[in-house]
């Protein structure tokens, strides 16, 4: 009997163990991937932006399709834009760059830039990632983040 409750407090304290490892364990979602933006006015799908990471393991995002609308096509240029974006094509631009993963939120990537090719304007960046790592809150800010605008983006792939 004694060797019979030995056994099963064991096998209790593995089932633990083991359900608390698989938890601490489990994987947190990455915003490398196709993401699809969503037009601001029309509220349809605007353009298609590639997220990976750079040497640094910092985010970059490029415009990779852009679902133009009229007297728009893709030899348009981000004339708009200062420094080296300057007259760059739009498709194809670098629109997020240096995204630092925060250590003390997986789910956040902060301190980068992105650029709004309509208007040339730079911002600074924060990014949140569903838990489920199916969509992206992308906040574009000047000085604090809570003046700024926040687009949802859905992963593609």
């Amino acid at each position: 009997m004694n060797f019979f409750l030995r056994s099963c407090f064991s096998a209790i304290l593995l089932f633990f163990f083991v359900g608390t490892a698989n938890a601490s364990t489990a994987t947190v979602p990455t915003p490398v991937g196709s993401w699809q933006t969503i037009d601001d006015v029309t509220n349809t799908a605007r353009s298609i932006i590639k997220i990976s990471l750079n040497d640094d393991q910092e985010l970059i995002g490029n415009i990779v399709k852009i679902n133009y609308r009229p007297n728009e096509g893709p030899n348009d240029v981000c004339n708009k834009c200062s420094g080296n974006l300057h007259n760059q094509k739009i498709l194809g631009l670098t629109i997020l760059s240096d995204m630092k993963q925060n250590k003390d939120n997986p789910l956040q990537w902060n301190d980068g830039h992105i650029v709004d090719p309509e208007n040339g304007n730079q911002y600074r960046c924060l990014i949140n990632i569903s838990a489920d790592g199916k969509t992206l809150k992308v906040r574009g800010y000047i000085g604090f983040s809570w003046i700024g605008r926040t687009q949802t983006w859905y992963r593609l792939s």
